[in-house]
């Protein structure tokens, strides 16, 4: 058996390595409810700790020794950031974000909660390649409502177009964009000033950014399609009008030639008769 240092020393090595791997897979956000996480733990174990000391007699100091030295394993910096990516990792649980995820850099992502159409809240959602929506206390964006889930959605940004997808990760009661429910499992586009939200909650969600990446205004492609052969139509129909025209305005000054001979041929005949 290893003497109670090496021990020590042992358990950091591997907690310090578990926070690398765990710390390598989790957002900004959930690394940082993680760690506050991590230290109230470590605080009640440290406050157990004491009343225990302080209710055993002299004998038990070698343990208390012993409780104090494995508090300050918990302690450690690297224990808490292991405890840290674990939990991270278990509220992501459900999702693996695609190979194209990214940080959309220079696109200011955010979003805007509306209640009864009244905006309730803003957030910035632009320094990590992805934020998760939920009710576990993981999510990067809380949801309190009951029809939602635990993870119920996130949004995924492309490294490299800086495009923006909603992902319902298989909830209940679905994830609406723009009113209509989204296929689960399924990275749909989302663009600046479109809407979406989450099981039967009436909040909604506006995806705010750069007035330059909001759709262009106008027609859809059917009725665009339609205005096109209506103004076709409208131009055969002037260009009929038009040639129309044409040929009375040639056919009376036609008429209205010949009338001006007829009667200077009369005046003539009239002339030579005399």
């Amino acid at each position: 058996m290893l003497p109670p240092a090496n021990r020590d020393a042992a358990a950091k090595s591997r907690a310090a390595a578990a926070a690398g791997v765990a710390a390598a897979s989790v957002t900004p956000g959930q690394r940082e409810r993680a760690i506050q996480e991590a230290a109230l733990a470590a605080l009640k174990a440290r406050e157990a700790a004491a009343a225990a000391t302080a209710a055993a007699p002299g004998p038990a100091a070698a343990d208390t020794a012993g409780g104090d030295q494995a508090q300050q394993i918990v302690a450690d910096p690297a224990v808490e950031a292991a405890s840290n990516g674990q939990a991270a990792a278990a509220g992501a649980a459900g999702y693996e974000p695609p190979e194209w995820s990214g940080v959309p850099e220079g696109v200011s992502y955010g979003i805007e909660v509306l209640k009864n159409g009244t905006l309730v809240e803003s957030k910035d959602l632009a320094t990590q390649p992805f934020y998760t929506f939920g009710r576990s206390p993981t999510a990067d964006i809380l949801l309190e409502h009951p029809s939602a889930s635990r993870l119920h959605a996130v949004l995924q940004y492309d490294g490299s177009s800086r495009e923006a997808f909603l992902f319902d990760c298989g909830s209940t009661h679905g994830t609406y964009l723009n009113k209509d429910r989204l296929k689960p499992r399924v990275h749909a586009p989302v663009r600046v000033g479109d809407t979406f939200g989450f099981g039967q909650s009436s909040r909604m969600y506006v995806l705010t950014g750069p007035q330059e990446l909001m759709p262009q205004e106008g027609l859809s492609k059917q009725q665009k399609k339609q205005l096109a052969m209506l103004e076709a139509a409208q131009a055969r129909k002037a260009a009929d009008e038009a040639k129309s025209r044409a040929q009375m305005e040639a056919a009376l000054s036609g008429a209205a030639g010949d009338g001006v001979n007829w009667g200077i041929m009369g005046e003539q005949r009239q002339t030579t008769y005399a």
